[in-house]
């Protein structure tokens, strides 16, 4: 690569940072493959290569716009197509995986076989119908401790919950709540150690379409 690279030149920290927070709390699905620690945001890694390859000053002389080419196709593109990416250090792959949605060939190594096989099973190609098989294999298998009930049957009867009335109703998310015993002689009730089970609230009085 010859001149100078546009992560060089500048760095969009501000709007890169605004699109890294929420995505700690909810990564790709592909980063939700496996459970990896100290997993990093997806976009600050995309932006990096983006900087690393792109050339600081366009061929008609205008200067890389980061945020810009973050948002384009760059399977194509002549300036990150079939360059070679090497991460030594891999982990999850964050890395690899970026590198590989900009055209580039990448290079992973780590010496965790866990971190292998996490990075081999998010890149891999996948038949989608042998897939879609294998879970209705496993939706039908039967469960002894169950009188041979369906694995699926089996499992969605434990998110449910009796809302009254003999009335039943899917359960869409659990606190986890520790308790303590109360101190008062009088009471040693078991107290949750929770204030608030409200998921959320809304800001207006009235909903208008």
């Amino acid at each position: 690569m010859q001149g100078r690279r546009a992560i060089e030149v500048g760095f969009p920290i501000v709007e890169i940072n605004q699109l890294a927070v929420p995505e700690r709390n909810s990564f790709k699905p592909i980063y939700q493959m496996h459970k990896w620690f100290a997993r990093r945001a997806s976009c600050v890694f995309r932006a990096i290569l983006l900087g690393t390859l792109k050339p600081a000053v366009q061929g008609d002389g205008t200067p890389t716009d980061l945020m810009e080419e973050f948002y384009k196709d760059h399977s194509n593109d002549p300036d990150t197509k079939d360059k070679t990416i090497l991460d030594p250090f891999m982990g999850g792959g964050t890395t690899v995986i970026e590198a590989l949605r900009l055209g580039c060939r990448v290079i992973g190594i780590d010496l965790n076989p866990v971190a292998w096989f996490i990075v081999k099973t998010e890149i891999e190609p996948v038949d989608l119908d042998a897939l879609k098989a294998a879970f209705e294999r496993l939706a039908a298998r039967p469960v002894a401790w169950n009188e041979g009930r369906p694995l699926k049957e089996t499992l969605l009867s434990l998110y449910k919950t009796d809302v009254g009335d003999n009335l039943e109703a899917d359960v869409i998310y659990t606190f986890w709540v520790r308790s303590a015993i109360c101190t008062d002689q009088n009471c040693r009730r078991e107290v949750p150690l929770f204030t608030d089970y409200i998921l959320a609230k809304s800001t207006k009085d009235s909903l208008s379409s």
